[in-house]
């Protein structure tokens, strides 16, 4: 290989070098919701919710707090959220902890027994520890109204069973 062969290889491996520093510091980490979005297409916007429940004033591990969409007979529930040791629960839509779409929602709790399965990992099983006191939607006096931009970050209730 002569000296302007050696130079040409040297320059181009120098070139390429610097192009994959500059293109490098253009890239950026994806976020959870920007890669939802690039399959899934855009998201509804959604608003924090969340608070702390306790039973007979004491927090409890393992209530999920159900929000039903809708009105009348034809209600829709949304995934719940479980609380945890503390009593404290979050919503989530998309990703941990973000919310829920804004609107009018109905609340339900139910108590079941936490089961760690190593396959399907937690499940929640048995019969309710609340014993269907505050399970159904009909009859559900509890609701809030989440709205856009005013997350809800002290959605409380201590729920008495004696």
């Amino acid at each position: 290989m002569n000296l302007s062969s050696k130079i040409n290889v040297g320059i181009l491996c120098i070139t390429s070098l610097l192009w994959s520093v500059a293109l490098s510091g253009c890239q950026h980490e994806m976020t959870d919701i920007e890669r939802l979005e690039l399959t899934h297409g855009t998201l509804n916007d959604v608003v924090p919710v969340g608070g702390t429940i306790t039973v007979d004033g004491q927090p409890q591990a393992g209530i999920a707090v159900i929000l039903y969409d809708g009105e009348g007979k034809k209600l829709a529930p949304i995934r719940p959220a479980l609380t945890d040791e503390d009593g404290r629960y979050d919503f989530t839509k998309y990703v941990a902890a973000d919310g829920v779409e804004p609107g009018n929602y109905k609340l339900t709790f139910k108590w079941l027994e936490i089961v760690k399965d190593k396959k399907l990992g937690n499940q929640v099983k048995g019969t309710d520890k609340l014993r269907n006191l505050f399970s159904d939607p009909i009859k559900s006096q509890l609701s809030v109204t989440v709205e856009e931009g005013d997350p809800i970050t002290d959605l409380d209730f201590d729920l008495k069973t004696k």
